[in-house]
């Protein structure tokens, strides 16, 4: 009796040691706790950089908080961050005879604890992370995505920036507050089929070795051809592996977005999934489809119950989407920053659109003679501003500047020429003043044909037309003193 109650409650122990070194709350921690019960199935699963440690060793309490730093940077890229307490679980350190003292850091991607990898870098998160990273992609891992979690408020930025990057959205919508594991592994799975003609370059080279390994008589250069014959084939399989990906992926648990998407009644470790097809020059044109088995759910693993048919739907939407069976984006909020610029926007369209009004000699200055190197004047003689309010809206991204003037203006006869009002004229200023000019109704047909190089300008005269200096104002008689007026 005794020793059934010890067993039953060692595995608490060890859960509390593991707890108590990484600052765990509950069972969930950032940290795998890797046991005798769970190793061969977790490093099925993936590859793990690994801290052996004691509960009473002072330099691993030092590591723990940077190595669950790590951890959490770590989530969805393809490998884990775990630690092993030696003392309740033996059998794992038997297969490292070569753990001498604590802590002792390894890389392992086998269950055996084959090819381990020391680390013996400096003992900071960021180094570890970036050293794991190496050696994952160095032994023919793919660095996958991870994934985020977006808030309401943040799903118009993120879908933008997938329609820049010209990919459709793999939206997925849950309860739990993280996005499932199993989300990281589908959008990992969901990439293009490897652009290789099945050829190996190094083909010759290993075999080269192959008969190199057989011939020669010294273990030592034995063990050598083994390793670059692993480094080669690691080589090979990360060669494969770089293959982009079919989807922009993320996940969200808001309120607001589980009302949006009609997506409540998601399982733990489950969510309500959705493909999008993301409309590059406006985001209100975008369109969804939901899988057709939603919600998906996953086991007591994290694992989908059926992936298969998840990623049947997923490659189909990227190959070709489904607009007619496709439902309209909902109305996702725009960021202060985007409503921002989209006035900024507006503000400078309705500054270069607009129409001005020339009635004297500043106005035509201003607005025609004087203009920017980079803009060209267009005049309605005879002209109202809405006669010229669709085409300025039309042109002015050509560098067109309209405004009118009137028909009895004191340059409307010299600006039109033989041309009847209401007529459009464009000016052109510098050494040879000249003009094209045509009848309002054909105002852009003249336009198109400038553009097109056909048009044909005539100077003027005697130069640009110029308004004449208004006439100063005499200035009135003063009184004379002692005039008397009758009453």
């Amino acid at each position: 009796m005794v020793k059934l109650a010890a067993a039953l409650l060692l595995p608490t122990l060890a859960l509390a040691g593991h707890n108590d070194m990484f600052a765990c709350r509950g069972r969930s921690c950032d940290v795998e706790e890797l046991t005798e019960q769970n190793w061969a199935s977790k490093l099925a699963e993936q590859p793990y950089f690994i801290m052996f440690y004691a509960p009473w060793c002072g330099h691993c309490k030092q590591l723990a908080p940077k190595l669950k730093g790590a951890a959490k940077k770590a989530k969805g890229l393809g490998f884990g961050i775990g630690a092993v307490d030696v003392e309740p679980n033996p059998s794992i350190q038997s297969m490292f005879p070569d753990i001498k003292g604590f802590p002792s850091l390894k890389y392992v991607n086998h269950p055996k604890g084959k090819k381990s990898i020391d680390y013996n870098g400096p003992r900071e998160g960021d180094d570890v992370l970036q050293w794991t990273k190496d050696t994952f992609v160095r032994t023919g891992g793919a660095l996958q995505a991870p994934i985020e979690h977006k808030a309401w408020s943040e799903l118009y930025t993120f879908f933008g920036r997938a329609a820049l990057d010209d990919l459709p959205v793999l939206f997925a919508v849950g309860a739990d507050k993280e996005p499932p594991k199993w989300l990281a592994a589908l959008h990992g799975d969901l990439k293009e089929k490897p652009k290789t003609t099945g050829e190996n370059p190094e083909a010759e080279t290993q075999r080269l070795l192959g008969e190199a390994k057989k011939a020669t008589k010294l273990p030592e250069v034995r063990e050598g051809i083994v390793g670059v014959l692993e480094t080669l084939t690691a080589a090979e399989k990360a060669r494969n592996n770089k293959r982009k990906a079919l989807y922009s992926t993320t996940y969200s648990s808001d309120p607001d977005t589980i009302t949006a998407f009609n997506a409540s009644g998601a399982p733990k470790n489950g969510a309500h999934v959705f493909a999008l097809s993301v409309d590059r020059k406006n985001l209100a044109n975008s369109l969804v489809v939901a899988y057709g088995n939603n919600p998906v759910e996953a086991d007591r693993r994290g694992k989908l119950v059926d992936s298969s048919a998840l990623l049947a739907f997923a490659r189909d939407a990227a190959a070709n989407f489904p607009r007619d069976s496709a439902v309209a984006l909902p109305d996702v909020p725009k960021p202060k920053s985007v409503l921002a610029a989209e006035e900024r926007a507006a503000a400078r369209k309705k500054r270069a659109t607009a129409v001005h009004s020339i009635a004297s000699k500043a106005d035509l200055d201003a607005n025609c003679y004087a203009l920017p190197a980079a803009k060209t004047c267009v005049v309605g003689v005879g002209a109202s501003e809405g006669d010229l309010t669709e085409l300025a809206a039309k042109y002015s991204k050509e560098g067109y500047a309209f405004s009118t003037v009137a028909s009895d203006a004191p340059v409307a006869d010299a600006l039109r020429g033989d041309v009847a009002a209401p007529a459009l004229v464009v000016v052109k200023g510098g050494k040879r003043p000249r003009a094209a000019r045509a009848e309002l109704s054909g105002g852009a047909a003249l336009l198109d044909s400038i553009a097109g190089g056909g048009a044909s300008f005539a100077k003027f005269a005697g130069g640009l037309p110029a308004w004449p200096e208004a006439e100063p104002e005499e200035p009135a008689a003063a009184e004379e003193e002692g005039d008397e007026y009758d009453l």
